[in-house]
Order: structure tokens, then C-alpha cells, then sequence
């Protein structure tokens, strides 16, 4: 491990988990994961959610995930999306905490879903009131999808290019529980891993080109437009009030 060159200089591989669902979920993820850091010179930092500092290390990360949890005892009773719909309107209250007239509108869809398609409306509304603005220097960056460090798996049946890094939702501990094809053919043996790519075999086939893994994303991203459901496709601006509730002071708390 040692003679790896440091491929793209100093690299951390940071892990955040929650240590009950290491447990029990996650093998396959794990032991790929183990695989490819035996065979670099990468530093890992493994940060158990529940018991590592180093995961409120700024008063705005503290604040930002004690708000997060303390919405378990407000976010409305129905259809609400659990914690990614709580997620939603926490960054928009965080980030724009001025847009109050957005935020209530955004608010009205969520406390009036019923289920997976009117709560889209919700998220709608919260991704319009956010708008293109994808960095808020010092508190939080939105990454487009399939352009983080991460991104799911299924959206291109777990084929991969050379620009791609990790996959979401690996929770099995065995490859090929419930029909899953696995980019691997079988578990990986950890103790076969070392340089280069020493224990890593997978099947060839997933490992395509990033012309390809575009293709496919825009693809399902057409296919999902067309299937949006209609109680999602929202226009808050032109729905619900703009300063028909607020004036004369919408924006005295900019």
C-alpha cells in the first residue's frame, strides 16, 4: 500500500454512518469499499453519526442539523416526506430566510398533500423559490443530480464510467438479493485486495463509457418529465399570493 502513487494528490475518503444499520445492512458496499481503499493511498475517516464531534465542528452545522431534527415535532402529520421532505424547506428557511411569502406558499402545498403526487407539488414549489442559485458560501452547496461524489445506482442499472465514484442505496449484504445484478458477480474477498486491482473483479459490461452513462440520465430524465404527475406541475407565482398577503413590508426582513 505504501509504494501506490497518490494518484490526484491528498484524497480523504470521509464515511458517515449511523453504527445500528453498519450492522445489519451494507456488506456488499462495505467490502467494496474496504477493497478500493487497500489498493490507494487514500486516508478514510469513518464518522459514526451518532457519537462523532466531527460532525458538528462549525456553530452553522451544529445549528443546521439541530434545526433538521427539531422538525420531528412540527412537520405536519400527513403524507410529508419524512426527513428528505423536511429537508426541502429547511434549506429554503436556512438560505433565503427573507423569502417568507415563498416559504408559506411552499408550506401550504406540504401541509395539503395527501400523497406522493400532490407532496411533488411541494417540492415543486420549493425547488422554484430556490431557483438556479446552487452554492451558499459558508452554509450549503446543492450538487446536480449525478454530479455529487455519490448517485444512484438504479438510474443506469448500476453501469458506471470512469467519472462516477460511489452508489446510494447498496443496503444488501449479499449480491444478488432480490434479483439485484450487482456490478460484481459475487461478494468481494477483502483479503485478495491490495494494489492495482488485486480482488476486484466485476463484470466488464457495467463499466461503460460516460457517453453512455449521459445517454441513459437523459433518458430517464425525459421519460420522468412526461410521467410527472399533474398535481406536481405547479407555478406558485402564478397560484398562490406574491404580495397580495404582505404588502407593504414583503421585504423589510432583507
Amino acid at each position: 500500500m505504501g509504494a501506490c502513487p497518490p494518484l490526484y494528490g491528498k484524497v480523504l475518503i470521509f464515511v458517515a454512518f449511523v453504527k445500528s444499520s453498519m450492522e445489519t445492512h451494507y456488506k456488499v458496499a462495505q467490502e467494496s469499499l474496504q477493497c478500493y481503499l487497500k489498493g490507494t493511498n487514500y486516508t478514510v475517516a469513518m464518522v459514526d453519526l451518532d457519537n462523532d464531534e466531527r460532525v458538528r465542528n462549525t456553530m452553522f452545522a451544529k445549528n443546521f442539523l439541530q434545526k433538521w431534527g427539531d422538525w420531528e415535532f412540527t412537520q405536519p402529520s400527513n403524507w410529508n416526506g419524512a426527513d428528505n421532505g423536511v429537508l426541502q424547506i429547511h434549506i429554503l428557511k436556512t438560505v433565503i430566510p427573507y423569502a417568507t411569502q415563498e416559504i408559506k406558499n411552499c408550506d401550504k402545498y406540504w401541509h395539503n398533500s395527501t400523497g406522493y403526487d400532490t407532496y411533488m407539488a411541494y417540492v415543486t414549489c420549493c425547488k422554484l423559490a430556490l431557483g438556479a442559485t446552487r452554492l451558499w458560501p459558508g452554509k450549503v452547496r446543492i450538487y446536480r443530480r449525478a454530479h455529487g461524489w455519490v448517485r444512484d445506482g438504479f438510474l443506469t442499472t448500476d453501469r458506471f464510467c470512469d467519472r462516477d465514484f460511489m452508489f446510494h442505496g447498496w443496503k444488501n449484504n449479499e449480491v444478488g438479493a432480490k434479483g439485484w445484478e450487482s456490478p460484481f458477480p459475487k461478494n468481494i474477498n477483502v483479503t485478495l485486495c491490495g494494489k492495482g486491482m488485486d480482488g476486484w473483479v466485476y463484470r466488464s459490461f457495467k463499466n461503460t463509457t460516460c457517453d453512455r452513462i449521459r445517454e441513459t440520465l437523459g433518458n430517464f430524465e425525459r421519460s420522468s418529465g412526461k410521467n410527472f404527475p399533474k398535481e406536481a406541475r405547479v407555478l406558485p407565482h402564478l397560484a398562490e399570493p406574491d404580495v397580495g398577503e404582505c404588502f407593504p413590508t414583503c421585504d423589510d426582513d432583507i
